[in-house]
This record gives structure tokens, sequence and C-alpha cells, in this order.
């Protein structure tokens, strides 16, 4: 005997209802709520079932070899992303913008002042009016590349052009807002104003504050001649050009220029707008690569989607330490090839110990390279709705159809069940991975430090904290 929708919902909420008002009763709230979750989840089941336009969909979702189709369906976009030059232009981006697109939040609310390196280089707001305004103009900037952007897809070059001079006219506007604050505020200015040029993004910057209006001719001439080899087809050629280029041009600075002369500003400018962002980039890039790569292994075979999780965070710690020890021997050498240190380490060193949280901008300027993969391993615990058995996928795809009362009335709770488990599960893995990093986090990060001031020390006694 058949039964009908609204005996089905009737029985579901008798059941799921009263035991979860039960356990809530009994002050089991968190048992409860995943009653809950599973009861709506049974409900939407339910409906799908007698819906003719998504009962289709949802057979094929349990259709015996469709193994992982949810999964794969979350993921195949970001999957296929190229591994080129294109995403290491967005490390370049993120390189840049991170570390200092934080600061500038917190200057515009709540009113903080915006540091590089430890350094203020933006004062606190005197005034409310201009956190709005410069709030507001980089909203319009973005606003204006994201529609210069569209236009360039679409194929409307007129339009393409115009948003990008609109653009431009809030990027100046915007550097100009704070050009009162000096030359470290106007690069801080320029790495945002100037942050569609990707890669060019920290030059501009560090010209500006620096040299002028000659090296930012120079710097343009740099942006258009690498966007015209990439329209050629010669995007990874060009980037390498790029990289190796500004490194050459940075590092000859270092003994080009009478560094005693200049202040701290301009000191935390060159290394946090100029040379640490390209090693950064690097290191994100081929975090960002491993991460696509492990992804897409997730999406040909679902199964093993967690364990690629797992390995992706593995490689991103071992990139984490490589990142630092590189960070570490780049400072140190450019201290000593400099006519004065240009940022000590000792005192880094010393301070991180001493109070961890004035340090928070140091952790979250290479927190970028291992960002996407904290995702990754995030939304690998969603692919565990791939171990279904294909038994049990026959199962309840034969039970969708079956018109039978203990059949019909089982598959909306089985499916149900089954969807809240894909939902909580990974949830409670990732509040479990949670805890123990909290448990943990104090020892690692003490682990971590040994080992860069090991690495200091052999440099040489200057960089040595101990």
């Amino acid at each position: 005997m058949a039964i009908g929708l609204r005996e089905k919902l009737t029985g579901y909420g008798l059941f799921l209802g009263a035991l979860s008002a039960i356990l809530t009763a009994a002050k089991l709230y968190a048992v409860a709520a995943g009653l809950v979750l599973w009861l709506t989840a049974t409900l939407i089941a339910a409906f799908w079932i007698e819906d003719t336009r998504r009962h289709p969909r949802l057979k094929r979702l349990f259709a015996p070899r469709r193994i992982g189709a949810l999964y794969r369906r979350m993921t195949i976009r970001v999957a296929r992303w190229p591994r080129d030059w294109r995403l290491y232009d967005k490390a370049l981006l993120i390189a840049v913008v991170y570390p200092i697109g934080i600061p500038l939040v917190l200057w515009i609310y709540p009113g903080k002042a915006a540091s590089l390196g430890g350094v203020e280089v933006l004062p606190a707001p005197d005034a409310a009016w201009q956190q709005v305004m410069v709030g507001g103009l980089i909203c319009l900037h973005i606003f204006a590349l994201i529609q210069s952007a569209t236009a360039r897809t679409k194929g409307s070059e007129w339009k393409f052009w115009l948003w990008l001079i609109v653009a431009l006219a809030f990027a100046g506007a915007f550097a100009g807002a704070l050009a009162f604050a000096g030359a470290g505020a106007l690069a801080f200015a320029g790495a945002i104003s100037f942050a569609f040029a990707g890669a060019f993004a920290g030059a501009f910057a560090f010209a500006g504050a620096f040299s002028g209006a000659v090296a930012l001719a120079v710097v343009g001439a740099g942006a258009v001649a690498l966007a015209e080899s990439t329209e050629r087809g010669f995007g990874n050629a060009a980037y390498i050009a790029l990289t190796s280029t500004l490194l050459a041009v940075l590092f000859g600075t270092l003994t080009a220029v009478s560094w005693n002369e200049l202040n701290d500003e301009i000191r935390v400018t060159f290394l946090f707008l100029g040379l640490l962002p390209l090693v950064n980039a690097v290191f994100d890039y081929v975090s960002y690569s491993v991460t696509l790569w492990l992804l897409r292994a997730g999406v040909r075979k679902p199964r093993i989607a967690l364990l690629t999780g797992l390995c992706d965070l593995a490689v991103a710690a071992l990139l984490f330490l490589a990142l630092g020890a590189a960070l570490v021997v780049m400072i140190a050498s450019i201290n000593q090839w400099a006519d004065v240190p240009l940022y000590p380490l000792v005192p880094l060193f010393h301070g991180i110990r001493l109070a961890p949280d004035d340090y928070l901008w140091l952790y979250l300027m290479m927190f970028s390279t291992i960002l996407p993969t904290v995702l990754h391993a995030a939304v690998a615990t969603f692919s565990l709705g791939s171990w279904l058995t294909i038994p049990a996928r026959r199962a309840l795809y034969g039970m969708i159809d079956d018109p039978d009362a203990l059949p019909a009335a089982a598959a909306p709770l089985l499916i149900g069940l089954y969807w809240t488990a894909c939902l909580l599960v990974p949830l409670i893995l990732c509040y479990g991975l949670y805890l123990l990093g909290q448990t943990y986090v104090d020892a690692a990060l003490d682990a971590y430090l040994r080992v860069l001031e090991s690495i200091a020390c052999h440099i040489g006694p200057a960089s040595c904290p101990a």
C-alpha cells in the first residue's frame, strides 16, 4: 500500500520531533540539534522524491556507479584552474595585498594605525571623514576594476579602457588622500591602488615612495610589456623574466643606495613591498600548484580525496617551514650587504618570544601560503559521502521508486541521514582538528622558531638571538 506525502511528513515530524524534544529536555543539545538537521534533510528528501522535476536528479545522485558525484560538483571548477602564469600572477597579487590589506581594513575601521613590519606607515585617522573617504575610494576602485575585467572578457574593448581609466582615477584619488602621511603611506596606498598590475603592485608602491615619477614610468612600461607578452602567448617566459629582473634590480639597490640616510618607512617598504612579496609569491605558487594537483586527484577518485587533503596539509607544513627559512636567510643576507641593518633579526626573534601578539602581522603575511591548503583539507572531508558502498547505494536507488509502504517511508529517512552525516562528520572532524591545534599550537610554533633561530645563528652572530 502506497503512503502519501502528507502521511510521511506527519510520521517524520512526530518521530524525530518528539525524540529531539526528549533530548533537549535531557540537556543533550548537540544531539538534539543533529536530529533537527536530520528531520530537515528528511523532509527535503521526501519533497524531492515526490517532485517530478527533482526526482530524476535525486536518482542520478544515488546511482551505483556515480560515486562522489556531489563532491565532484563542488570542486571540479576549482580543480580545472590553470597552473601556469595566471596562477603565478594571482600569487604575486595576494603576496602584496594580503599582508597590507588587513592593516588597511583596520585603519578604515576601527581606526587603528597601519603598520608594515611593525613600523607605522599610516597614522591613525584624525577624523571619521578620512576613513569614510578612503574606504569609499577603495570600493569604487575595486568596482571599476571588476567592470573593466568583465568588459574585456566579453570583448568590449572600449568599455574595458573606459573602466580602466575610471579605476586609475580612483587609484590616484586614493593615493592622494593618503599622501599627507609621507612616503611610507604613499607606498602603502600604491600597493592597493595599482593592484590591477598583479606582479607590479609592489614595484609601483616602492617606485612611488623611493624614486618618483621616472621609476613609476619605467615600472608602468614594464607592466604594459608584460601584458603584451601574455597576450601573445609568452606568459610563462614573461613572468620568469619579470621575477628574475625584479630580484636583480632590488638586490642591486642594496649596494647602490645609502641606507643609513633613509628612515625606517623606506626600509620596510623596500622589504615588505619589494623583496619579500616576490619570495613569498614563489612559495605561494608552489603551494597553490600542489593543492590544485591534489584536488584534481581527489576529483578523479573521490574516495581518496580526504587522503589528498591530508597530504596537502603535510606538504604545506614543509613549505611553511621552507618559506620561513628562506626569509630568514634573505633578510640576514640583506642586513650584511647593506651599509646598515635594514631589519635586524635579533629584536624580531626576541619580540616574537616575549610578545607574540604584537607580531600577528608576520604570521598573517606568511599564512597566504597555506590558506588554500587549509580550505582544501576542509572541503576534502565532504568527500566522505563517496565511501557509501555500492550495495548501499543500489539499495537506496531502488527504494526511491519502490511503491511499498516500508521502503517508501524509509527512503527519505535514510537519504536524510546520509545527507546529515555528510554535513556533520566533516564539521566534527574540523572542530576536532581545531581543538588539537589549540592544544599543540604553542609547542609547534616554539619548534618552528627554534629551527629558524638555528638557521639565523649559522648565518652569523649578528643574526643569532642566543
